[in-house]
């Protein structure tokens, strides 16, 4: 099994566009199976647009030196591997793939290429599961795919990657090999190629099964018409002990999903309670706020009420104490003044001798 890396330059805006609708699946993908549109994920980069991203890139980058316009402002890798490393179901689809191989994909390429990796999108819906990498070129402060992807580094770049996935029993391809470059197109019509002669193989197998199979049947029927009485009932017996067999394996099946859903209930139990006790001590601890703060808001009240009885008794002693004041000096004037009119009448009175 072999570790399959492919490059391809984007060319222009153009070409970004399309490398964007292709990879957010913005358009009918041919070769794509829309059931299983919703396998596919977005590893890195969101989902903005190939040329965005690029331009964001070198923005961020702080290039100096005035980019021509038809530089190659980004490169996309595809990550797969051979057909038979994936797993496929009994249609001969695939629908799940390694976290191992996803997780070496995406430490691969940080490792490679740094900020310079842009976006990363797993394709699920296709023949064979694969990756669809963006690159910016950038290199010393230059934008320049010439430069970053040479010759020897791209064969350095295809034993690294393979290094890399030799963890997953997959192998480099023949280095030095004259075989010519495959672009990513023909990379999936080969797949596809491959895929179909795989199934064809198949189909062929099933219908040389089926007619031996119908030949076999037709030998044991002709043989059961001259089978005595006592090898039919022992060929009975060994179909009821067979369907005995069955019910067996069947219950104990049956036993085994009730145990799996009784596992399941508990554990949504599990969670339903520590969501449930989650909520409790939420809602205690919006309580105990609450009563914190009416606490603190009725001492308030409490202390400016007490500050307010305080005024008010003051100036009630106050004004107390001065009407007391007053009702004194308005006394002592009364009472000199009676004094005065005492005097008055003494000096007015004459002796009687």
């Amino acid at each position: 099994m072999k570790a399959i890396l492919r490059i391809e330059k984007v060319t222009g805006q153009g070409s970004a566009t399309g490398k964007t609708n292709h990879n957010l699946r913005l358009v009918d993908v041919p070769n794509a199976d829309p059931e299983r549109s919703h396998l596919n994920q977005v590893l890195l980069g969101g989902n903005k647009g190939v040329w965005e991203l690029a331009n964001d890139r070198i923005e961020e980058a702080q290039i100096k030196r005035k980019i021509r316009p038809d530089a190659v402002r980004a490169v996309e890798i595809l990550l797969t591997a051979s057909p038979e490393y994936f797993q496929r179901d009994a249609d001969n689809v695939c629908r799940t793939v390694p976290k191992r191989w996803v997780q070496l994909q995406e430490e691969f390429l940080k490792k490679q290429f740094g900020k310079n990796l842009v976006q990363a999108v797993l394709h699920m819906d296709e023949k064979s599961p694969h990756i669809h990498a963006i690159i910016v070129p950038l290199k010393e402060g230059k934008l320049s795919a010439k430069e970053l992807f040479t010759p020897k580094t791209l064969r350095q770049l295809q034993t690294d990657y393979a290094e890399a996935m030799k963890s997953e029993g997959l192998q480099r391809g023949v280095e030095g090999s004259r075989a010519k470059h495959t672009t990513m197109k023909r990379v999936y019509g080969v797949h596809e190629q491959i895929e179909t002669l795989e199934e064809l193989k198949t189909t062929v197998a099933e219908d040389l099964a089926a007619k031996e199979i119908k030949a076999l049947e037709a030998k044991v029927e002709e043989a059961r018409a001259s089978l005595p009485g006592w090898l039919h009932e022992l060929r009975m017996q060994y179909i009821q002990e067979q369907q005995e067999k069955i019910q067996k394996d069947k219950r104990e099946d049956m036993a085994k999903l009730e145990a799996e859903a009784k596992a399941q209930v508990e554990k949504y139990r599990v969670e339903i309670n520590a969501k449930k006790t989650g909520i409790m001590q939420k809602m205690n601890s919006e309580i105990s706020d609450t009563e914190k703060n009416a606490n603190e808001q009725l001492s308030a009240v409490r202390a400016d009420l007490n500050r307010q009885l305080q005024e008010m008794k003051e100036k009630i002693l106050s004004n107390a104490q001065q009407e007391l004041k007053n009702f004194q000096q308005e006394e002592t004037k009364r009472v000199e003044k009676e004094k005065e009119e005492i005097r008055k009448q003494s000096r007015g009175l004459k002796p009687r001798f």
